[in-house]
């Protein structure tokens, strides 16, 4: 089929009618107003035009012969079928609803192509809808042309207050949003009969008064609120303070760090927690063979602190454990005790009990009563031998001694105590110290003692204590039986002003030998009765039978209490001849004691 077609002039005619209008135009955002047109198209003699597309053209007309149309359009492309088509009027150019409400009549005329305009058609009433689809007039219609009850809900488009009741209050409004905050002003108060009041903020300018206020946070410092309890009271000691209780009194929990807590500060790197280990004073305790006595055994437990377990171990040996009763006897009762095990044993078959409490729990009595305790102080173990011993079973005559009346022995017991200790703690890592370290005790060292800085007793510096004696011409002494004499005027009496101090002693004189064995001679000083110097003529150079020569010999006094001392020089010879002499043809030779240290 063809874009354009022509119909032979004279050879064309057309039958129109109107459809109803398409639509009711809103009153917002509305599309352009338009008509839906049906029509015959017919060729000469009211046969039906040959189907196809057609070009078509439409104008409308203030009347059936007026010469200039009011509004036209086109041309545009129509499908033909049958001599039938169908067309919408202002599609592509408006169709103002102004425009046909300005014409007293309105006539449609059509153009096939470029042939001339067809016989006009006039248009119905329908037309005229879009007019009143499109009122654009204030005013236009009066109040007193509605009908009462004329317009009801159903045909309003837009939001309203309604109300279920006529006249009075509207007391079932139906919207959201209808009433504006500034329409509203309450002359009275609002009971809202139970129920809540939600709102993102709220401001009064008066009192609020309510039964409970629950709030996420309260905003100021407080200061004007009133009838609010004071807290009374203190926590106990180890305890803060939690909350305070409606009446005022103070609530409180454990807090703070607890007593075995040095391992969680400190990254495991301290601790306050050790096992201690004390076994029995005495070992090989013999059990009397069912005398009726008991084998006694004491364990003197030191100060560690309190227990956080304890821990009982022992090893017994006997002819027959079936007959045997152990009592453990704590330092706080000498009388009842435990009773660990009675009988000890199924039978004589097995000769040596071996015994851990815990896991295995005493006869009677319960050793966790010691726990947060000091165990320190004297514990006691009681055996006693209700049977006489068989000595010709097997393995009995190494156990019993019947002349002594003995059967086994109390070989060994301990108590290790897992102890929370007051008194020490442990670092299993480096311990770095930048500023001075200040031992009031005693500092026991095991390896390598590193210092960049001072070690400062807790006593203070050391005052200035140094004492000698000059040794005059006193230079001859043979000494024949070989034992350590003390030489006359190289001795003196000194008073140690400090236990943490160091005794320096210098002795200088002229030492030698006359005879054939220089090497026998001997010579040491001594703090009281302990050695700290040594030396020999072998260590003196030597020449003719006479060997002098004048020598300067130190020792170091460590580990001496304070108070007074007694600094000497001894000599001795073995078996020989000569004679060990000091002293030579001088007075400037001494003996000289100082306090150094700590």
């Amino acid at each position: 089929m063809p874009t354009h077609f022509r119909l032979p002039r004279g050879l064309a005619g057309l039958t129109v009618a109107l459809a109803t209008l398409l639509s009711t135009i809103p009153a917002v955002a509305a599309p352009p107003p338009s008509l839906e047109t049906e029509g015959v198209l017919t060729a000469a003699g009211g046969i039906p035009a040959v189907d196809g597309s057609y070009e078509l053209s439409f104008a409308l007309y203030a009347g059936e012969n007026a010469k200039s149309p009011v509004w036209q359009e086109g041309p545009t492309k129509v499908t033909v079928a049958a001599g039938r088509f169908r067309a919408t009027l202002g599609l592509s150019k408006p169709l103002p609803a102004q425009t046909l409400a300005s014409m007293p009549e309105a006539w449609l005329g059509v153009s096939v192509g470029t042939e001339p305009e067809l016989p006009r058609q006039r248009l119905a009433a329908a037309a005229y809808a879009v007019v009143a689809s499109a009122l654009a007039c204030d005013g236009c219609v009066q109040g007193d042309q509605l009908a009462n009850g004329g317009i009801a809900a159903a045909k309003i488009a837009f939001n309203y207050a309604g109300s279920a009741q006529k006249g009075g209050a509207a007391l079932d409004l139906a919207c959201s949003g209808c009433v504006s905050a500034a329409e509203m002003k309450f002359d009275a108060d609002i009971d809202l009969g139970g129920n809540s009041v939600k709102a993102k903020n709220g401001t009064f300018t008066g009192d609020v008064a309510a039964k409970s206020v629950i709030a996420t946070s309260f905003v100021g410092d407080g200061s004007k609120l009133t009838g609010l309890p004071f807290p009374n009271g203190t926590c106990p000691q180890g305890q803060v303070v939690r909350g305070i209780a409606p009446d005022g009194k103070l609530l409180c929990a454990a807090g703070g760090l607890p007593a075995d807590g040095l391992d969680e500060v400190s990254n495991g790197l301290l601790t306050n927690q050790f096992v201690d280990t004390k076994t029995a004073d005495k070992k090989n305790v013999a059990i009397p063979d069912s005398t009726g006595s008991d084998a006694i055994s004491d364990l003197t437990f030191p100060d560690v602190g309190l227990a956080q377990a304890l821990t009982v171990q022992l090893q017994i040996s006997n002819s027959d454990l079936s007959n045997l009763e152990v009592t453990l006897l704590p330092p706080n009762d000498k009388k009842i005790g435990y009773v660990l095990c009675s009988p000890c044993g199924k039978d004589d078959t097995v000769k040596t009990l071996n015994l851990k409490l815990p896991p295995t729990a005493p006869k009677s009595g319960d050793l966790s009563d010691w726990v947060g305790q000091n165990p320190k102080g004297v514990w006691t173990l009681k055996v006693k031998d209700t049977s006489f011993c068989v000595v010709q079973k097997p393995g009995n005559d190494k156990i019993c001694d019947l002349p002594s009346k003995v059967d086994g022995a109390i070989v060994d017991w301990s108590i290790a105590v897992q102890t929370l200790s007051s008194k020490k703690i442990a670092a299993t890592g480096d311990v770095g110290i930048a500023g001075a370290l200040s031992v009031g005790g005693t500092a026991a060292i095991t390896g390598d003692l590193q210092v960049s800085g001072q070690i400062v007793s807790s006593a203070g510096p050391l005052a200035s204590n140094f004492k000698y004696v000059f040794i005059n011409n006193d230079w001859r002494n043979k000494v024949a039986d070989g034992k350590w004499k003390d030489i006359p005027k190289r001795t003196l009496t000194y008073a140690k002003k400090r236990a943490d101090s160091v005794l320096r002693i210098t002795y200088q004189d002229t030492l030698g030998t006359f005879g054939s064995s220089y090497d026998r001679c001997r010579w040491r000083i001594l703090v009281d009765s302990t050695q700290v110097a040594y030396f020999s003529a072998a260590d003196l150079q030597y020449g003719t039978a006479w060997r002098m020569q004048n020598s300067t010999h130190t020792g170091l006094g460590v580990g001496f209490k304070a108070g007074s001392h007694t600094i000497k020089v001894q000599n001795a010879m073995n078996s020989g001849g000569s004679e060990c002499l000091m002293g030579w043809n001088t007075s400037q030779n001494f003996l000289a004691v100082e306090e150094v240290g700590p």
